[in-house]
């Protein structure tokens, strides 16, 4: 039934263990059972931007249906992590967070206490600190606050959170 709501198929693939069909507005995954999801939008464009040639899965199946985040804002969990729809200078754009900072956010106290990402992440490797991932998140509830950032680097890696308390101390972990 894809097809009337969400026009001409595209394309199907099965990446990590659910099938997904993909069609010209939106895309419905099948995993284990009967459980199916969807997704559309922005959140449907950035999950193809995260597809390549050798990597068709992208950012995996979603785990769950599109919800409500923080302040409003829409959210969705895929295998590979979250995208997130954030205001961006006067418009709307969808942001991932990786599997690894999702895990980090969850068990941090949620995005109340990490926020929500200001853009993707980056990759930032140098000869000294050796930055294997790096991103920056506001707290929608204390936009007076400096962004929080999560950060993994060194060799070996190591998962590193800076944010601002609201004493204005900050506070490393």
């Amino acid at each position: 039934g894809g097809r009337a709501a969400l026009a001409a198929f595209r394309f199907g693939l099965v990446a990590g263990g659910c099938k997904i069909a993909v069609y010209d507005r939106g895309l419905i995954s099948a995993a284990g059972g009967n459980a199916t999801r969807l997704v559309r939008g922005l959140i449907l464009t950035k999950w193809l931007s995260l597809r390549g040639a050798f990597d068709q899965a992208g950012f995996g199946c979603p785990l769950g249906e599109e919800r409500t985040g923080p302040s409003g804002r829409r959210v969705q969990d895929f295998q590979g992590g979250r995208i997130y729809l954030v205001a961006a200078n006067a418009a709307v754009q969808a942001v991932i967070v990786p599997a690894v900072f999702v895990d980090a956010i969850e068990k941090r106290g949620g995005e109340t206490a990490t926020g929500v990402p200001i853009a993707d992440p980056v990759s930032a490797p140098s000869d000294q600190d050796r930055t294997w991932l790096f991103q920056r998140f506001n707290r929608p509830s204390r936009p007076d606050l400096l962004p929080s950032t999560l950060e993994i680097r060194g060799t070996p890696p190591v998962l590193w959170i800076e944010r601002q308390s609201g004493d204005l101390t900050v506070e490393t972990r």
